[in-house]
């Protein structure tokens, strides 16, 4: 007759001192709100195989969180994305720019371009952007929030990298568009060497900038950004034919999330208007 079983030793639970330890590797909204006004204090106790956080104000915390799903979720027409696993293929010339980094998706990517030093900016210019642009934090959540390029990047990094990569596009539509009397020829020199490449680059989905860093450059210097779009659209035809020339205007129904949806809006053939006459 076979023994009957032994039953485990009660395993020890820990010290308090051994749960504080355990709370502090945990995020911040995970931990005990010690300061908060209201008293409230977040209890760290074994939940299933993991450690789940029992609070008194439980419900506020879910309601928190659930706030938050809601309000990233409302944003999602006009975010930044990053291309889905699904859709990544041995290529990385559909998702990883070959020499132009914009924005912060592929700012810590070697042997690309910043293109920050050929332009000459006036310190009065960038105060005038900071203070059109508006809160910064608005700005930085039409990016993956949790990206570790976004989230690593600190206001002081984030707001410059803005700015030099908006003045570069639209310094580069100038160029594309014909208006570059004035530009520095050296700029025009590289602009023309480097088209193809560029032209690739800043319609990759996570190359782009959100589009209030466009218009609030626009406000400083007139671009045609509609005809540039226009363009481009052309190198991409496929079935409707467009003369070369060609533009069009928003009518103010729609706002685009960056330049690649733009250039999508144009394609599509909606939301837009198109001049009867093209002056």
């Amino acid at each position: 007759m076979p023994p009957p079983p032994t039953l485990p030793p009660t395993q020890q639970q820990p010290s308090e001192e051994e749960w504080q330890e355990a709370a502090e590797d945990f995020p911040a909204d995970f931990r005990p709100l010690s300061s908060d006004p209201e008293g409230r204090s977040v209890d760290f106790r074994p939940f299933g195989s993991g450690i789940f956080p029992q609070a008194a104000d439980l419900e506020a915390w879910l309601k928190k969180q659930a706030g938050e799903f809601h309000a990233n979720f409302a944003k999602v027409e006009t975010k930044i994305h990053r291309l889905p696993p699904s859709l990544q293929g041995p290529n990385p010339r559909y998702s990883v720019p070959m020499a132009v980094a914009i924005g912060p998706y592929n700012r810590r990517i070697s042997r690309r371009w910043t293109c920050i030093g050929i332009f000459r900016s006036s310190e009065e210019m960038y105060a005038a952007f900071l203070s059109a642009i508006g809160d910064v934090d608005n700005v930085r959540s039409l990016y993956v929030l949790t990206d570790d390029a976004v989230a690593g990047m600190s206001d002081e990094e984030f707001l410059p990298m803005m700015f030099f990569d908006g003045c570069f596009l639209l310094q580069y539509m100038l160029k594309c568009t014909g208006n570059h009397d004035r530009m520095c020829p050296s700029l025009v020199s590289f602009f023309d060497v480097n088209r193809g490449v560029i032209d690739n680059d800043i319609m990759l989905l996570e190359n782009q900038l959100p589009w209030v860093v466009i218009q609030t450059l626009r406000k400083f210097k007139e671009v045609p950004v509609e005809k540039f779009i226009a363009k481009m659209g052309h190198t991409l035809q496929v079935a409707r034919k467009e003369e070369d020339d060609s533009f069009f205007v928003l009518d103010g129904s729609y706002t685009p999330p960056h330049l690649l949806g733009l250039l999508r809006l144009y394609k599509t053939g909606r939301n837009i208007v198109v001049p009867d006459n093209q002056d």
